[in-house]
C-alpha cells in the first residue's frame, strides 16, 4: 500500500533529511511511504509543534509537551532529533495504527446500511413512514425509483439519517398512517436523496484511509438537475472530469479541506455515477526532483571538491 508523510514546522534541511532517511529505510517497510513536504493532510504528520487541524489519521509530535495541548490524534510521541532507526519505529507504529483503524471502520456504517435498503426499493405500493407519518411515498416510472414527499429533499435526507423509519406496504398501513393531504409533494429521485444522505454523512478516519490513496477521474458528469449543487461542488465536477486527480490536490485547487472532496467522491459513488481510480500517483503529486536539481546537486558537489582539493596543495 502506498502512504503519505507530512511534517509541520520544519525546517527545508530537515524536511531533507526525513527524504534521505525514508530513503534508507524503504527496504525495511513494506509498503511505500511518500514524502509530502509540510502537509497537515497527510497520512502520518511529523509535528514539532501540537496542532488541531488537517486531515492526517496520525499524528508524531516530538519533544515533551504540556498534555493539554497535545490533540487526540497525537497517537504517537518521539524524541527529538530523529535517526533513522527512529523513523522507522515510527513508520512501523503507524502501519499498526492504520491497520487497526481499519479493522474498527470494517463493520457497516448505518447510513450505508440506509442507502443498501433505499436501493432495495422496487415496488411502487410502497411508503416510508416514521411515528405513524408518512415520510415518502415510493413511485416507479420507467424503472426509475422516486420519492414522493412534502419535505425538501435535505429534509427527507436528514429525516432518515437522524430517526427510526419504517418501509412497509401502503395498502397495510394506510389506515394507521397519517399523511398531510394538504401539504405541497415533491418528486425526488432516488439519486438524489442518497446524494444528500453522503454529503450530510460524517467522514471517519477509514474514509480518509481509503480515498486519500491514489488518483480519481469522473467519466460521467452529475445530473445537475437532480443533485444538489453549489461552486464547490461544481468546481471538483469539473476538475476530476477534466483529468485524474488525488484528493489533496483538489482541495488545494479550490481551498477547501479533504474531508469536503471526499464527501463529494462518496456522493458520487453513492449515487452510481462512473469515475475510474488509479492506484499510482498523478503526476502533480510525484515528489521526485526534476533532472535540472540532480545536475545542479553534482555541480555544487564537484565545486565543493575542487575547492578542498586547491586547499589541499596551497
Amino acid at each position: 500500500m502506498q502512504f503519505t508523510i507530512g511534517t509541520y514546522a520544519f525546517t527545508p534541511y530537515e524536511q531533507q533529511l526525513i527524504t534521505e532517511q525514508l530513503k534508507v529505510i524503504s527496504n525495511r517497510v513494506d509498503d511505500s511511504w511518500l514524502f509530502a513536504g509540510e502537509n497537515l493532510d497527510a497520512t502520518l504528520v511529523l509535528a514539532k509543534k501540537p496542532i488541531t487541524v488537517g486531515n492526517q489519521s496520525i499524528l508524531v509530535l516530538f519533544g515533551n509537551h504540556d498534555k493539554h495541548t497535545i490533540p487526540e490524534t497525537a497517537t504517537i510521541q518521539a524524541d527529538w532529533p530523529i535517526r533513522i532507526m527512529g523513523l522507522l519505529d515510527i513508520v512501523q507504529q503507524a502501519k499498526k495504527l492504520i491497520s487497526n483503524q481499519k479493522q474498527d471502520s470494517s463493520d457497516t456504517s448505518n447510513t450505508e446500511k440506509l442507502t443498501a435498503t433505499l436501493k432495495q426499493l422496487n415496488n411502487d405500493d410502497v411508503i416510508i413512514s416514521q411515528n405513524q407519518k408518512i415520510l415518502a411515498i415510493v413511485k416507479i416510472a420507467q424503472s426509475k425509483i422516486n420519492l414522493s414527499t412534502s419535505f425538501t429533499v435535505c429534509e427527507l435526507a436528514n429525516e432518515l439519517l437522524t430517526s427510526s423509519f419504517y418501509i412497509e406496504s401502503f395498502v397495510q398501513s394506510q389506515q394507521a398512517v397519517k399523511t398531510d393531504g394538504t401539504a405541497e409533494q415533491h418528486l425526488y429521485p432516488l439519486t438524489s436523496v442518497l446524494w444528500e444522505i453522503s454529503l450530510a454523512e460524517k467522514i471517519t478516519h477509514g474514509d480518509r484511509l481509503h480515498w486519500l490513496e491514489g488518483s480519481y477521474q469522473l467519466t460521467q458528469w452529475p445530473d445537475l438537475k437532480a443533485l444538489k449543487s453549489n461552486t464547490n461542488l461544481l468546481r471538483m465536477a469539473a476538475l476530476f472530469a477534466k483529468k485524474k486527480l488525488s484528493v489533496q490536490e483538489v482541495a488545494q485547487l479550490i481551498k477547501t479541506d479533504t474531508d469536503t472532496v471526499i464527501k463529494f467522491l462518496k456522493a458520487c459513488s453513492t449515487a452510481g455515477l462512473k469515475f475510474e481510480k488509479h492506484a499510482e500517483p498523478s503526476a502533480a503529486t510525484d515528489h521526485k526532483q526534476p533532472p535540472g536539481e540532480d545536475h545542479q546537486q553534482q555541480l555544487s558537489l564537484l565545486a565543493s571538491l575542487r575547492k578542498k582539493l586547491l586547499t589541499a596543495l596551497s
